[in-house]
């Protein structure tokens, strides 16, 4: 009768673990599901699409455009994609080479050293005469209000 008891007490926890495991494995499986739906979020929200083997991404044109003013490694972080990627499918697109460097270049030519010495192409760390005079001018008493800075006539 002993006996019989301990089979009986094994066989009950044997069939509370297989539900366990029963459970754990469906969880398992539910999580695995929502993990890949995370994953289509992420690549839906970004404009590219990635299959589940995830051997081809498909970035179009217009999704690297929005991603031009970044450097290469930064806009392959915010694509989701390796850097490898990013520069396969950038000349796949035959576009040419990564335009960062042109957008720095456009916010030089704006700035004000660059717009006051536009007739100054040699040298442009050199200041002409006028932004000279002006500069001096406007340092000379920090103290004054902004308003109060002028171009005079004698300067030009």
């Amino acid at each position: 009768m002993v006996q019989q008891v301990e089979d009986n007490s094994s066989k009950a926890s044997i069939s509370n673990l297989n539900m366990a495991y029963d459970e754990n494995s469906s969880s398992n499986s539910s999580s695995s599901d929502s993990d890949e739906s995370q994953r289509n979020k992420k690549s839906s929200v970004k404009g590219i699409s990635k299959p589940k083997s995830g051997r081809k991404v498909k970035i179009t044109k217009e999704v690297l455009q929005d991603y031009y003013c970044y450097p290469q490694v930064e806009a392959a972080k915010l694509l989701g994609v390796s850097l490898s990627t990013l520069k396969r499918k950038f000349y796949e697109l035959k576009i040419g080479r990564w335009p960062h460097y042109e957008a720095r270049i456009k916010e030089r030519k704006r700035s004000l050293t660059y717009i006051l010495n536009a007739n100054e192409s040699n040298n442009p760390k050199r200041l002409d005469y006028r932004t000279l005079a002006v500069l001096n001018e406007a340092f000379a008493d920090c103290t004054k209000p902004i308003r109060s800075y002028s171009l005079n006539e004698s300067c030009i």
